[in-house]
């Protein structure tokens, strides 16, 4: 897969919070069944820390996902974590990037890029029709809840 190509689907949201720790909320599994919803468990080694490479499980929907942590290229600034897994129910190889960049000191612009590669015409034929429709809404819910953790989990001022 080329990732300097336009991804098979984009999502864009502005969140206020810093990119250090928005990026924590992103990359740090404890955090990650509280803003993708359907995602039963994560299994993951608490005493490592999230690096390239590095293996976790997901049981979604009663499926397991082996997922493996990559990133791409981005811009200087920029926070990039990516996961890939291979041979998910209908595609061959299916990439997610997280892109956090800062755009003040407690806000940040988070983008989400997915990337699949399909062999079988009949695939991705099912794709194109239904899946891409249900895996857009699945990721757009899946930032507004982020935002929504961020929300709350902010200290409230004194007004």
């Amino acid at each position: 897969i080329r990732f300097d190509a336009p991804p098979s689907l984009s999502f864009e949201k502005e969140i206020p919070i810093s990119a250090p720790h928005l990026f924590e909320y992103i990359s740090n599994f404890t955090y990650r069944h509280l803003w993708v919803k359907g995602a039963v468990k994560y299994e993951f080694n608490e005493n490592e820390v999230t690096k390239i490479g590095t293996e976790h499980f997901c049981v979604i929907n009663g499926k397991h996902l082996n997922l493996i942590t990559v990133t791409k290229d981005g811009e200087p600034g920029q926070l990039i974590y990516g996961e890939m897994t291979m041979k998910p129910a209908l595609v061959d190889e299916l990439y997610t990037f997280y892109i956090v960049s800062p755009l003040t000191n407690n806000s940040s612009k988070l983008e989400a890029e997915i990337y699949w590669k399909v062999k079988s015409p009949f695939k991705k034929i099912l794709f194109t029709l239904i899946v891409k429709k249900l895996g857009r809404k699945k990721v757009q819910n899946s930032l507004d809840n982020l935002f929504q953790l961020v929300i709350e989990a902010s200290p409230k001022s004194d007004s």
